[in-house]
């Protein structure tokens, strides 16, 4: 197993909620040219300054969650100025992109883990991908996990 591979099994073991997308079903947005798996792929074209990946509104029913986990694979032609930010109640944190890039005109692994406060019932985390320079690249095989530990 790759290194991305067993961080998202590492995680995915303690989930108290998990999500993912392939972006099969998408519509708008869509790149039927680059994908990892599938047919299509969530593209960002330069006119997109924010894209929504996830909207959770936390239920302490469902159990404690103390750390967040996002891993996506990423298409890209330069180094993007652009985030994925996580944002809880109106507080935010954002990961610039460019830094995950590896090689270009290939896929990147991109990963991002952040530790959360304590989240009370309707917490509202949301996660999205910010292009305030206006970059395009694409995204596929995105996991989004709250987890325990």
């Amino acid at each position: 197993k790759t290194v991305h591979e067993q961080n998202r099994a590492r995680f995915a073991a303690d989930a108290v909620k998990q999500w993912q997308n392939n972006f099969e079903e998408l519509d708008e947005r869509s790149n039927s040219s680059q994908y990892v798996s599938g047919s299509k792929s969530l593209y960002i074209d330069p006119s997109v300054e924010t894209h929504p990946l996830l909207r959770y509104t936390h239920d302490p029913a469902t159990g404690a969650v103390n750390t967040l986990f996002v891993s996506f694979e990423m298409y890209t032609q330069d180094y993007p100025e652009a985030f994925l930010v996580s944002e809880i109640d109106g507080d935010w944190h954002a990961m610039p992109l460019s830094r995950q890039v590896e090689r270009l005109n290939q896929w990147n692994t991109v990963q991002y883990v952040r530790s959360l406060p304590t989240l009370h019932k309707g917490s509202e985390i949301k996660i999205y991908l910010w292009n305030p320079k206006g970059h395009s690249f694409s995204v596929d095989e995105a996991t989004v996990v709250f987890s325990e530990k």
